[in-house]
């Protein structure tokens, strides 16, 4: 059967405050943003960092240990080393009551939700590596239906021929980058060094 417990009143928190609260024997994160309240497990998935003492920048908390970052609304995961989503509990206000409710035997971490693989999906891919950027890659293409690239854009109007646009030529007038006041005038190539650049850019230097 569920638990259910009043953690605190809700004039005592403030918006963007959070704290841990022990509700039987689960722990659980409590926030407050833009007047309402959400619960989630209040240790990381991934070496179980308290969250109560890791950095709220708006719906998102960055672990302490090492800033893993969950969204506190829903608990989702959102950047790695962690690799599993954290679980949700409900929350209910009753007069200045803020009252949680857990399940008898809550699971302290959440499998992010995995799309099927689309057969007309052809490509193989291949991760090099390993760590948190390993593991974490292949995440983002699961979680969201897979989708087919783009072709590639067309040329640029004008021309160009394909050179990319650090190797074209500069047209625009910009301000001198020197201490001598001299005029604007146009800059060479960007693919010259750079100290040429700034003496074709100004006439003392």
């Amino acid at each position: 059967m569920p638990k259910e417990a009043i953690v605190f009143k809700a004039h005592e928190m403030q918006d963007g405050d959070m704290q841990e609260v022990v509700i039987g024997e689960t722990k659980v994160l409590v926030v407050r943003l833009k007047g309402k309240f959400y619960a989630i497990g209040a240790e990381c998935t991934h070496y179980g960092g308290p969250w109560v003492d890791g950095a709220l920048h708006g719906d998102r908390v960055v672990c302490p240990w090492h800033h893993a970052v969950f969204n506190v609304m829903n608990g989702n995961l959102e950047e790695p080393p962690a690799l599993d989503a954290q679980p949700c509990y409900e929350v209910s206000v009753e007069g200045d009551d803020v009252i949680v409710r857990v399940p008898d035997a809550p699971d302290n971490r959440r499998t992010p939700d995995m799309v099927r693989r689309d057969p007309a999906e052809a490509r193989t891919l291949v991760i090099l590596g390993a760590g948190a950027a390993g593991g974490r890659a292949p995440r983002p293409p699961r979680r969201t239906p897979p989708t087919h690239p783009p072709p590639p854009p067309p040329p640029p109007p004008g021309g160009g021929g394909g050179v990319p646009p650090h190797l074209r030529p500069a047209t625009a007038h910009l301000p001198t980058p020197c201490f001598h006041s001299c005029p604007p005038r146009e800059f060479p190539p960007l693919n010259v060094p750079h100290e040429d650049a700034y003496a074709a850019a100004c006439h003392l230097c």
